[in-house]
């Protein structure tokens, strides 16, 4: 066990080396369920000083979603052969209107963005259960990823959405395997894919526990291992099936996603948080100590400049002066 040190405002224990664990078959540590450490509420360190965060306070909701959607319109206008990690949810819902409505307006006044070339990756998906084992839930279905990426992005600006494999819709690569795939290899070719594309910008949105992605808090001996993980199949927690679903006992139970190391290896994070619920968690991520309890926290690793939060005022209501002020 080493520990890794991070500027002068936390540190992290690290294993020597990953240790293999059975996870549904793949060998990562399976989540767990942990609600809002009371720990968070105090004992918080300044944004590490040597890893500068770029913080982004909106004073309303609708000026930090129209700021995220300028991020990403940006973004594809500067790089229309490039690469997007997509997020999914109701956080990025009107975000991604606000980014089809600039984009057609860029049209109407004759400018041209062709995104035929561009590609976009998704952080996850959820399987479902069958006799034969598990499978990516179909994209018609309400809660796809997939189908949310096409009824909101996708089809709007008018991108192809044939389908070339399972993994790969259109210009949309997103972790859904069949029911026939062997889970394990599945994960790690979608991992070398990502890998491959080399994400340019990686969007994603946070839970009220600091999980991103489906990377839950970790608790217990081995919870520093959430560190190395890649893609893999994780199982859901009551916690999250209950905010998804409405209903803790959900039969949608597992889904592919991303690890930490996925997100960090992308050229820019940008994290967008909104509303009150997400305060505390928003404050641990930046001002709390790195580590698994709050996934989100782990972003603070990246090097000065890849890494932004956009808030709204509720959001970033519980953060200290220091990094309000960024």
């Amino acid at each position: 066990m080493r520990t890794l040190c991070i500027g002068t405002a936390a540190q992290i224990a690290l294993p020597d080396k990953p240790i293999q664990r059975e996870n549904e078959g793949f060998p990562f540590p399976a989540g767990v369920d942990i609600h809002l450490p009371q720990s968070w509420l105090g004992d918080r360190v300044a944004t590490c000083r040597s890893h500068p965060v770029k913080v982004e306070i909106y004073p309303s909701k609708d000026l930090a979603v129209a700021a995220a959607a300028r991020d990403l319109h940006t973004h594809l206008l500067e790089n229309p052969s490039g690469t997007t990690g997509t997020a999914t949810g109701n956080t990025y819902l009107p975000i991604y209107q606000e980014t089809v409505r600039l984009i057609l307006a860029d049209r109407a006044c004759g400018k041209v963005l062709n995104l035929n070339e561009h590609r976009f990756f998704g952080l996850d998906e959820y399987l479902v259960a069958s006799e034969a084992g598990l499978k990516g839930i179909d994209p018609s279905h309400p809660e796809s990823f997939r189908g949310f990426m096409h009824r909101h992005l996708a089809a709007p600006i008018g991108l192809p959405i044939e389908q070339h494999s399972l993994s790969r819709w259109g210009n949309f690569w997103m972790p859904a395997p069949g029911i026939n795939d062997q889970l394990n290899e599945f994960c790690l070719a979608y991992e070398r894919e990502r890998s491959r594309a080399r994400v340019q910008r990686q969007y994603v949105g946070m839970g009220r526990n600091g999980h991103v992605a489906f990377i839950e808090p970790q608790s217990g001996p081995n919870a520093d291992l959430l560190f190395w993980t890649r893609t893999r199949v994780v199982s859901l927690t009551p916690h999250t099936r209950l905010a998804n679903f409405g209903d803790e006992n959900s039969p949608i139970a597992f889904a592919i996603s991303v690890g930490i190391q996925s997100i960090l290896d992308s050229g820019h994070v940008v994290l967008v948080a909104l509303g009150e619920s997400k305060a505390e968690a928003v404050a641990a991520a930046l001002e709390g100590p790195i580590g698994p309890h709050c996934p989100a926290s782990y972003l603070r690793l990246l090097p000065a400049g890849r890494v932004t939060f956009i808030l709204d005022a509720e959001a970033a209501s519980k953060l200290g002066s220091t990094t309000a002020s960024t």
